[in-house]
């Protein structure tokens, strides 16, 4: 009984929290994530039903013994395997996604004008049917905008149109004229009470798997999962432990454009022998001269490192969008490939919304710079976050507790929150109150 609502002591908090669940810390450059009689992932409170789900950040206070959170240890040069994001390519074979690679906290980030979509479990023979926003790491909320690198079964789709879409944006007219119809392999869903059923209608009004009326302006064509064709006779070719893998062509252009191997994963250091004449091995580069806004000059385990408060950014046409490769991922938000593309990586300082205002005397700041999945910052070891109280602009005092993408937490808070001033992590006891200055 004494130990009801205690945490083990790998758990960064000492109490569960309301939902009874601990928490693994997942901050820094080696995050620790949750392992469950020695497999990835642990059951939490978000289970319901005949249905468990897991995540790596939390774990049920009564899992005991079985979980624990360990070290995520960082890949290696020698070892960098990245995988893909599921069903990045989409249905119709363009990119869905921002990136093909996950970002650094593992969840892959659809394009502007699309949501994520996720197959729900269904009987064996019943039509396949989809909910709004996906199971993400770092999060137990769904996301309307991205999904973990783990999950097959999402999908990001376009939105619903505020107005009657042309069939070629979705299928074909078909040959009556008054329909549209899905390509080959693909069905049409349309979204009822929060979910994606395959139930379109004709112009008609009947009821159709593949066909629907040029007025249905919430009408997709959808397919539930997305094959991998594989080789089996294939195999792998490597670089050396001292270099990475880049197209040819990407190399004489100063760009960077990861191999593939013969499974589709993107690597570093492996690529399909059978195209070998496409890919070019490349020594790392033994400084960081030349790049601006990096830490140093020293190459970190092949990478650069971008200053305090600087992102990198990766360019992607003649756009630079957040998220570059390096040994550690393949969507890093300080890290990038030690090499000689000064032009195609570079380091930005992010929007308000999208940093956390730097603690005093941060321990380890590269742990606090940027806000989680949730846009939450944290506060570090024995601080709290207290809330400034205003009344006509003016601060009367400041309370406990601070918000959150969920509830008010006294350990964490929403970054616009702590770049407008409204929240502070300060190092006072829980019966302390700070003065007003």
């Amino acid at each position: 009984g004494e130990t009801k609502d205690v945490c083990p002591n790998h758990a960064r908090q000492a109490k569960p929290d309301d939902d009874g669940d601990c928490e693994c810390d997942d901050r820094g450059l080696q995050p620790q994530v949750c392992y469950q009689d020695d497999i990835l992932g642990c059951e939490y409170s978000r289970g319901t039903g005949n249905k468990v789900d897991k995540t790596l950040k939390y774990f049920s206070q009564s899992c005991g013994e079985r979980c624990t959170c360990k070290v995520q240890v960082a890949t290696t040069t020698t070892t960098t395997t990245l995988k893909s994001c599921p069903n990045w390519e989409g249905d119709t074979g363009t990119p869905v996604t921002q990136s093909r690679s996950p970002n650094v906290n593992g969840n892959c980030l659809c394009k502007e004008g699309y949501i994520c979509v996720e197959d729900e479990e269904t009987e064996q023979g019943a039509d396949p049917k989809f909910s709004d926003g996906c199971t993400v790491l770092g999060s137990r909320r769904k996301k309307s905008n991205k999904y973990s690198k783990d999950c097959d079964s999402c999908h990001c789709v376009e939105k619903p149109p505020d107005k009657q879409q042309s069939c070629e944006r979705r299928g074909r007219l078909s040959d009556d004229g008054d329909n549209c119809e899905c390509a080959v392999d693909r069905f049409c869903y349309v979204p009822q009470k929060g979910r994606w059923r395959r139930k379109c209608k004709e112009a008609n009004g009947d009821r159709s798997k593949t066909k629907f009326s040029k007025q249905c302006r919430t009408c997709i064509c959808m397919k539930k999962r997305h094959v991998q064709r594989q080789n089996n006779a294939a195999h792998d070719n490597s670089c050396q432990p001292s270099e990475f893998c880049n197209h040819k062509t990407a190399h004489v252009q100063g760009r960077f454009d990861p191999c593939v191997t013969v499974s589709g994963e993107i690597s570093l250091q492996k690529y399909n022998a059978a195209e070998q004449a496409e890919y070019q091995c490349i020594g790392f580069s033994t400084t960081c001269e030349g790049h601006k806004n990096v830490e140093s000059e020293s190459v970190e385990n092949g990478n650069c490192v971008c200053r305090l408060g600087t992102r990198c950014h990766q360019k992607h046409g003649d756009e630079w969008t957040e998220g570059c490769m390096s040994t550690r991922s393949g969507n890093d938000r300080k890290f990038f490939l030690a090499s000689s593309y000064t032009n195609f990586f570079r380091c930005m300082q992010p929007p308000e919304g999208k940093r956390c205002p730097q603690p005093e005397l941060p321990e380890e700041p590269r742990n606090f710079e940027f806000p989680n999945e949730d846009g939450e910052c944290v506060c570090k070891k024995g601080y709290r976050c207290w809330y400034s109280k205003t009344v006509g602009g003016v601060v009367k005092g400041k309370a406990l507790g601070c918000p959150t993408a969920g509830k008010w937490r006294s350990t964490k808070f929403l970054a616009k929150c702590g770049m407008d001033k409204k929240c502070e992590c300060l190092s006072l006891s829980k019966d302390e109150e700070p003065t007003c200055s």
